[in-house]
């Protein structure tokens, strides 16, 4: 069974105050002068909604792949978009996290989706094999453990954000954890948080591989995905996900049992308990960064916000992207 790859990311870009701001559309627009050609529909701007603007009307950004025949080839093209992406950021920190430490804001989340397109005889098995592991694919994942500045447990993301939910009997409606996507008609994973690290992303790609090409035919229990799904974001690894990783191993082979245990939402609670809010946001800067990151001396970007970029981001990347991102919205929805 041949599959193409395609993945989204979503990152927040926050300032010395550990807020978001129109700030990063100027770095959108960066991105589109560098590459229009790629840019224009391979990026997005996110806002709040409702309550949550209260806290900044700007929420993450989104960069995405080109479409790729392997996982191989799907971790380089990130990387190429990551890099290009950290470029032009020079002022704030990139945060690979699917929720603010310090906020309640369930429209203001950043998640990492994956899409597998196969033939359309092979989509609904695969949709149903994923699903079945899927608890355990999004507990590898698991990277918002914060909320108002107390611990919330894996995945406050997974458990509050108004762009996932338990499954369905519709797998085209939009806004759950897995879905078939109406306009591309690839099999989505949304329900995913950010990854710092790209060689656990690796792995859990390579898990989502081999769980697509499994054997066994599965048909997913609703119901029993809603209780695992809720023990995964607020507590994790308990004796019903061993129950199901058991079942992984024996049908798959797969022995890495600390990939589910230890998630980032682990380093990053840790981050935050021993070096406050913005020692745990330069960390995951520092992480996505990579060989990229800043030395203490290149470290200026506490600046605040210069309205004249929020400005130059607004006219020169929303409002021309504006036409795609209604097409978009009236084939996806």
């Amino acid at each position: 069974m041949k599959i193409i790859w395609g993945l989204e990311e979503e990152v927040f870009i926050v300032e010395n105050n550990g807020r978001t701001s129109l700030d990063s559309l100027y770095y959108l627009y960066q991105l589109l002068r560098k590459n229009h050609k790629f840019y224009y529909c391979h990026s997005a701007s996110n806002f709040s909604r409702g309550k949550d603007i209260v806290l900044g009307l700007m929420s993450g950004i989104e960069i995405s792949t080109d479409v790729q025949l392997s996982v191989n080839g799907l971790l380089e093209d990130l990387k190429a978009r990551r890099t290009d992406l950290i470029k032009v950021v020079d002022n704030g920190m990139i945060l690979p996290i699917g929720h603010l430490l310090d906020t309640d804001t369930p429209t203001n989340t950043c998640g990492l989706h994956i899409h597998l397109g196969v033939e359309k005889k092979y989509r609904e098995a695969v949709y149903q094999r994923i699903a079945h592991y899927l608890p355990l694919i999004a507990l590898a994942s698991t990277n918002s453990p914060g909320r108002n500045g107390l611990y919330f447990g894996k995945s406050y993301r997974m458990e509050s954000s108004y762009a996932v939910g338990p499954l369905s009997n519709n797998p085209y409606f939009r806004f759950q954890d897995l879905i078939i996507a109406k306009r591309l008609k690839t099999v989505e994973i949304r329900v995913l948080d950010p990854f710092p690290q790209l060689d656990r992303l690796e792995k859990v790609l390579k898990l989502i591989e081999d769980v697509a090409r499994g054997a066994q035919v599965r048909e997913v229990n609703i119901s029993h995905y809603l209780k695992l799904r809720n023990l995964v974001a607020k507590e994790g690894f308990t004796k019903e996900i061993e129950t199901l990783f058991v079942q992984l191993q024996r049908e798959l082979g797969w022995k890495d049992k600390e990939l589910f245990i230890t998630t980032p939402s682990d380093l990053t609670w840790k981050a935050y308990e021993e070096k406050g809010l913005l020692g745990a946001y330069l960390l995951l800067d520092e992480m996505y960064r990579g060989e990229l990151r800043r030395t203490v001396k290149d470290k200026k970007y506490y600046w605040k916000p210069l309205f004249l970029r929020s400005l130059m981001g607004i006219a020169g990347y929303y409002v021309p992207r504006l036409p795609y991102v209604v097409y978009k919205a009236l084939k996806e929805n």
